[in-house]
């Protein structure tokens, strides 16, 4: 039998997508200064500007180049926990998500556990491109050890769990994450920074590329794996960690880099997988937001 034809510029979005993703990212950090002073007159933040706008780039790039055709949601017709959920949780579950953030940290900040601190551990006379590489590997090494312990407590699975009932990946799959797990990841990414002493400026700038990298991790795109893949968390690393099979999904814990998964020993090569949580199948929102609060969550 024939193989399906390659659709045309495939093979340059297997080889550019990752790089064109990443140098995007790095220049809208590089031109920060210009992009903030732009975003004022648009009444959203720099960084949220920033990672719509690559949301929506990833988004284009899936519905002409899938790696999984069926994976791309569809906002109309019957589809359990597609396009129009993945909307929700976008535009309203990150909202209250950060609402859940502000409201716990806020006493932490008034005893004045804050960035900019005066502590003696940060470089801060360091070139700003250091200090945002050493800012994005702390957080990632906590979110690695978190990410572990969130896989085999029952009590931090509950809501982790939430991430990993979705039976097909996709960029905006990123962001199906419980309010609770945020928090979690949220208080082990930023508090060793805080005592640390790091910037606030260097922390906004290493969180906004690790969001980037974290949709790009769920990309329904095919990439290659050379190179960038040394450190990069690409779609086909983490489809393995949403295998319904443990002995995979116990792997690859990095958020947004590998790169602490082969120090440990962690890192698992790509194989075809199913994607989800036994038994693998769609979720109410109602489970995936409410039962982590009364009801065990397999």
């Amino acid at each position: 039998s024939s193989s399906r034809p390659l659709r045309a510029g495939t093979m340059l979005v297997r080889l550019g997508f990752v790089p064109v993703v990443l140098a995007a990212a790095i220049a809208s950090i590089v031109f920060r200064d210009e992009g903030r002073t732009w975003a004022v007159g648009t009444g959203i933040d720099w960084a949220s500007v920033v990672l719509l706008s690559l949301i929506l780039f990833i988004w284009l790039v899936e519905r002409i180049w899938p790696a999984d055709a069926a994976s791309n949601g569809h906002l109309f017709g019957p589809e359990p926990g597609g396009l129009r959920r993945d909307l929700v949780y976008l535009f309203f579950i990150t909202q209250l998500s950060a609402l859940l953030i502000a409201t716990t940290i806020a006493p932490f900040k008034s005893a004045g556990l804050r960035f900019d601190g005066p502590h003696g551990f940060w470089p801060g006379d360091a070139p700003f491109a250091l200090k945002v590489t050493l800012a994005f590997f702390v957080v990632e090494f906590f979110s690695y050890w978190l990410h572990r312990a969130a896989h085999r407590f029952p009590v931090l699975w509950q809501f982790h769990s939430t991430h990993h009932v979705i039976t097909q990946l996709n960029g905006l799959k990123a962001l199906r994450t419980h309010p609770v797990d945020n928090l979690l990841f949220y208080v082990v990414r930023t508090v060793p920074l805080m005592l640390l002493g790091a910037g606030l400026d260097e922390v906004i700038t290493a969180t906004m590329f690790g969001a980037v990298l974290g949709v790009l991790s769920h990309a329904n795109v095919r990439v290659s794996e050379r190179g960038l893949g040394l450190l990069v968390n690409l779609p086909g690393y983490h489809a393995v960690h949403h295998s319904p099979e443990l002995h995979e999904s116990n792997s690859n814990f990095g958020c947004h880099t590998i790169f602490w998964d082969r120090v440990f020993g962690t890192f698992h090569a790509p194989t075809p997988a199913l994607v989800g949580v036994h038994p693998v199948g769609t979720r109410s929102m109602w489970r995936e937001l409410a039962w982590p609060f009364y009801r065990k969550v397999r």
